[in-house]
């Protein structure tokens, strides 16, 4: 009996530890953002390491992992060349940029430790559109601060505004240059994920 006790008692410690942790990390977000970061867990996107900090800027990096969970995830193949840029080995990032779909700051550094732009992250999600098959229609409509937006980066803020995976602020502004939070970053790339099954 006392045995039977002892080993009921551990299955419980050990069944529950993930969902108390689950739960911890989803509560460190934005009400906004948490069925979004519920379903990137369950889906894989965000390794263990992730689940915090959602209301923090992301890196370069960070986004990159991500976006690349959630590419293997959708069963997209994520072809893999010997590494290019001196500052990092990351796996997501050498995978993405050699599906085109990131670029380094220069020919031989990704900063992947860089906060990543509201610009940035249209243009990567856009490209991902593009393997998913996913195409947005034009509506006309063009934010306040549209002369803001770099000429490379334009097409792209107004696919991804169109497809309703990003939208701008509350004042009618998109604040390309604006640094993007991590539970940003998720929301947006679950949509996307969504509106490709």
């Amino acid at each position: 009996m006392r045995y039977a006790f002892i080993l009921l008692t551990a299955v419980m410690i050990f069944t529950a530890r993930p969902y108390t942790q689950s739960v911890y990390a989803v509560s460190e977000s934005s009400e906004w953002s948490s069925k979004y970061i519920k379903t990137a867990i369950n889906e894989g996107f965000l390794d263990s390491g992730m689940q915090s900090g959602y209301t923090e800027y992301i890196t370069r990096g960070d986004f990159c992992e991500i976006v690349y969970n959630m590419l293997l995830k959708w069963g997209i193949d994520t072809k893999i060349s010997s590494g290019v840029f001196k500052d990092t080995d990351s796996k997501a990032v050498n995978a993405l940029h050699t599906m085109g779909i990131v670029n380094g700051k220069s020919e031989k550094y990704f900063a992947p430790n860089d906060s990543i732009t509201r610009e940035e992250a249209a243009t990567i999600l856009a490209r991902i559109a593009m393997f998913m098959d996913i195409s947005g229609t034009s509506t006309g409509f063009v934010f306040d601060d549209d002369a803001n937006i770099s000429e490379w980066a334009r097409s792209y803020v107004y696919k991804m505004y169109s497809c309703g995976v990003m939208n701008g602020m509350s004042d009618g502004i998109f604040a390309p240059k604006s640094r993007y939070t991590k539970e940003q970053a998720i929301v947006t790339i679950v949509r996307l994920y969504d509106i490709g099954k």
